[in-house]
């Protein structure tokens, strides 16, 4: 094979082996410990608000480290933040098994979140930095498969574990320890994203205020759905592993098709079906009591494929209405908007359970997805649809940090390298 070609799927697997396997060992170590967390705080009767603001402390140290870290690592350099970083989020979990308290884990949590996040920038900057532009959208793919993948699986981890023991600390500690390594023994040096092309927020918003108030809502539900779906199949007698993991792989699998359903209708419209079943499954939710194992599997699967594509799909509609040097900066602006409503879903959905009950967080689906469907239905009577050959390709991306968007083939960087030419959109000005 000559240098100019483009490796197969095999190479780019066994290329980037390193930083997959670095995500999946941290994605074990973290996503089943969330579901442990819900249930295990539940059971030693905390209240509902306590565990919405232990869970809302660690989104917080995501957001900020996110945000703040990369001026860090920069400084440091990227083995030496490896090691900081997952020396800090193994003991701030291994401190959790030891001292129990209300404040301490709210501490804990955050530095947990600020150090994964510091750990997601190092692992998605050595993808950008290996990566090329033909090689960028397969090897994003690789990584939303391996967390998405890892996600639903670790779930299992927790059949096997007795929660009431000091397990669960062990294995969580363990995973995010070993998830250091693969990337840890890379001999290159990693350089971080340069500075793109500004935008500033309120255009965004003004472009497309349905798919920037889409990034909140999945924010406020996504975070809310991590933080007590757990305690809620306590409730109605399915295994906690059982239900995240059907709710997880239903994200993961109706992803691509509702994404690609969208590069060939309207995506405006699209948009606002998905916002449209989902408020109905969520009413559904609301009467599940009386349901069977298996329809209740089915209707959080189906849930779970539009809930976990409503941030994809709104970023995907705020790109039809940007300029592709605006794309990686815009993104990076949204998943402020995303992390904003992480931060505040906990909270705002503890206090909504605490009232009404454990039912009541389809309540709080429903009354948040209703609010974005009629921001939906305002903007598509009032603004004009942007056409089918203007919108730009769906995208899933993850949202961690804003570096993992660098690997999107759609800016215009990439696209110059790749066609040698710019590709037009649709002008902000437009909508001025």
């Amino acid at each position: 094979m000559s240098n100019k070609s483009s490796p197969n799927l095999i190479q780019l697997i066994v290329s980037f082996s390193a930083p997959l396997s670095s995500v999946i060992l941290m994605i074990f170590g973290s996503a089943f410990y969330t579901t442990f967390l819900s249930i295990f705080l539940d059971s030693s009767h905390y209240s509902r608000e306590e565990i919405g603001w232990i869970h809302s402390s660690f989104y917080l140290g995501m957001f900020v480290g996110a945000f703040q870290m990369e001026k860090l690592i920069k400084r440091i350099g990227h083995i030496q933040a490896l090691a900081v970083f997952g020396s800090l989020a193994t003991s701030a979990t291994l401190m959790q098994g030891l001292y129990q308290d209300f404040i301490a884990w709210t501490v804990l949590r955050f530095l947990f979140g600020l150090s994964l996040a510091a750990l997601y920038i190092v692992i998605e900057s050595w993808m950008l930095h290996n990566s090329t532009v033909k090689t960028r959208g397969v090897i994003l793919s690789l990584y939303m498969i391996s967390l998405y993948a890892a996600q639903s699986v670790s779930q299992q981890l927790l059949f096997i574990i007795d929660i009431h023991t000091s397990f669960p600390f062990m294995i969580s500690a363990l995973f995010t320890a070993l998830s250091v390594i693969p990337v840890g023994l890379s001999t290159s040096r990693i350089t971080l994203p340069s500075v793109h092309e500004k935008v500033k927020f309120f255009k965004i918003i003004k472009a497309s205020p349905f798919g920037v108030s889409g990034c909140l809502v999945s924010g406020l539900i996504l975070s809310a759905l991590y933080s007590f779906f757990p305690i809620f199949s306590v409730s109605i007698n399915i295994p906690s592993e059982n239900l995240m993991s059907i709710t997880i792989a239903g994200g993961a699998l109706l992803q691509w098709p509702i994404g690609k359903l969208s590069d060939y209708f309207e995506r405006q419209r699209v948009l606002l079906f998905v916002v449209g079943i989902a408020l109905v499954l969520s009413v559904l939710g609301l009467i599940i009591q009386g349901a069977s194992i298996a329809n209740t599997l089915i209707l959080f699967f189906l849930a779970g494929g539009l809930l976990f594509t409503l941030y994809p799909l709104s970023i995907t509609q705020v790109c039809d209405h940007l300029e592709n040097s605006h794309i990686v900066t815009a993104t990076s602006l949204l998943l402020i908007a995303y992390g904003l409503g992480c931060v505040l879903g906990p909270i705002a959905s503890s206090i909504v359970i605490e009232r009404l009950g454990i039912h009541a967080i389809f309540l709080y689906f429903a009354a948040l997805l209703g609010l974005l469907g009629c921001v939906g239905i305002y903007v598509t009577i009032r603004r004009p649809i942007v056409p089918l050959k203007e919108q730009t390709e769906f995208m899933p991306l993850p949202n961690m940090t804003p570096v993992a968007y660098e690997l999107d083939p759609r800016s215009e960087a990439l696209q110059d390298e790749k066609c040698g030419d710019s590709v037009d959109s649709l002008k902000l000005s437009n909508f001025s």
